[in-house]
C-alpha cells in the first residue's frame, strides 16, 4: 500500500527489462546479518556510516563486497557492487542520507561502511 508506482524498483539508467519475478538492482548490505537476519537498533551506533542498500546490478537480494571478502568466496558475482552509474554505485544508509560511492570507496578501510558499528 506504500509504493503506487513499482517504477521505483527499476533504474532508468539500467537498459534491459527485469525478469517477471521483479527483481530489481538494489540489494540488502549483506554484513548486516546472515540470511537476511537482523541487528537490534541498539547494536547500530553510528547509522550514518553503515549503508542499508545498495545497488549490485544483478537483482540478487543481498548486495556484498567484491573480491574475497569473504571466508569463503562465493561461486560468483552475483550480489557484488556494481559500478553502473559514471563508475559508481548509489548507497542508502541507515540514517536515511543516499551517497553515490565508487567500488573503491565503498571497500576501504576494512570494508567500513559495511560493518555494524
Amino acid at each position: 500500500p506504500y509504493v503506487k508506482n513499482y517504477q521505483l524498483y527499476n533504474c532508468p539508467s539500467k537498459k534491459t527489462a527485469d525478469p517477471p519475478t521483479g527483481t530489481g538492482i538494489y540489494g540488502i548490505n549483506a554484513y548486516i546479518g546472515e540470511a537476511v537476519a537482523y541487528v537490534s537498533l541498539a547494536q547500530i551506533t553510528m547509522p550514518a556510516e553503515t549503508f542499508a542498500l545498495g545497488e549490485n546490478g544483478d537483482g540478487d537480494w543481498v548486495i556484498e563486497p567484491n573480491g574475497n571478502y569473504w571466508p569463503t568466496p562465493p561461486w560468483t558475482d552475483t550480489g557484488w557492487v556494481k559500478e553502473i552509474h559514471n563508475n559508481g554505485s548509489n548507497f542508502a544508509f541507515l540514517d536515511g542520507h543516499g551517497k553515490w560511492l565508487t567500488m573503491s570507496d565503498s571497500h576501504k578501510n576494512n570494508l567500513y561502511l559495511w560493518v555494524v558499528k
